[in-house]
């Protein structure tokens, strides 16, 4: 697994982005980030959104307290919490969020929790 973290290139933008910055803890490798980036045409925020919404679709299946980087709780608050990044990354990046986050009831998540 290829890891590096350089904040010139675009794998390095989109780990910063995803709070995957430290090597011993990566959740992606190079190679992963770049197929994001390559279906997304480099769009360092679409990019990031989609690797956002994939770790969290990982999380969503492990056991109920996780820790994630800085983000520590239920495994639901977690879920929750990388995909509003990944909506926000996502509006960045020039999408229309609310057409590319239909999928997150999937998640467990009702529209109260989405909305905070």
């Amino acid at each position: 697994m290829a890891f590096s973290y350089d904040i010139a290139t675009n794998i390095g933008k989109v780990r910063r982005a995803i709070g995957d910055t430290v090597e011993d803890s990566a959740y992606f490798a190079d190679e992963e980030l770049q197929v994001y980036l390559t279906e997304t045409s480099s769009n360092i925020y679409l990019a990031a959104a989609r690797a956002l919404t994939v770790w969290a679709a990982a999380l969503a299946r492990e056991d109920e307290l996780v820790y994630v980087g800085a983000w520590r709780g239920d495994r639901r608050d977690v879920v929750g919490k990388m995909l509003r990044v990944a909506q926000s990354l996502t509006a960045l990046g020039g999408l229309d969020e609310d057409i590319v986050f239909e999928v997150i009831p999937m998640f467990g998540l009702d529209a109260a929790e989405r909305a905070s």
